[in-house]
């Protein structure tokens, strides 16, 4: 629900003096690991136990105890990168979301998460230029930032913004009067 608050306190020393918070947010909740897809846990799992299988396999070949554990050690890397790639990053990212909080004000969008005790706070100035998409849903997003990721061969764009909010509609049409300065 979109809220108005004058000033808290755990905002001093963040915001401009002028500048007031129009909206705070959370990402709804409702199925939070929707990434973490059957192909996704089938893979990791057969990877896995691949990996093990061809170490164990290894293992039972070597006539020495140093060549056994340098043989166990590295398939036992190997299933740890396998399992990390396939189920660990969508968990990560589950986990991030539900841990996620939103604040557009003024003047800037805010994005923050608090994880393990580690907090996280980010802005992106909203000025008359800023390309604003929304996405409708249910539920919906709005997006108002970018960032792009080169690697060697290609790159990646990873849109940034305020993700899977109820009211996106409503928060979009607020991201419209900061962008016009009416807000």
């Amino acid at each position: 629900m979109t809220r108005y608050l004058e000033f808290p306190d755990q905002w001093r020393g963040i915001l401009a003096r002028d500048e007031r918070i129009l909206w705070q947010g959370a990402p709804q909740n409702d199925n939070p690991y929707s990434n973490l897809t059957l192909n996704n846990l089938l893979f990791g799992v057969a990877a896995v136990l691949v990996v093990l299988t061809v170490t164990l396999l290894e293992m039972a070949k070597t006539n020495s105890l140093p060549g056994a554990l340098f043989v166990l050690l590295i398939g036992l890397l190997v299933a740890g990168v396998a399992a990390t790639w396939t189920i660990g990053r969508p968990l990560f990212g589950a986990y991030k979301v539900c841990h996620s909080f939103y604040t557009l004000t003024t003047r800037r969008a805010y994005t923050g998460w608090l994880l393990l005790g580690y907090r996280r706070l980010q802005s992106w100035d909203i000025y008359s230029h800023t390309k604003l998409e929304l996405d409708p849903g249910p539920p919906g997003s709005v997006y108002f930032a970018e960032k792009i990721y080169h690697s060697k061969y290609s790159s990646r764009v990873e849109k940034i913004g305020f993700l899977n909010i109820p009211d996106a509609a409503v928060v979009y049409e607020l991201c419209l009067k900061v962008q016009k300065g009416v807000a």
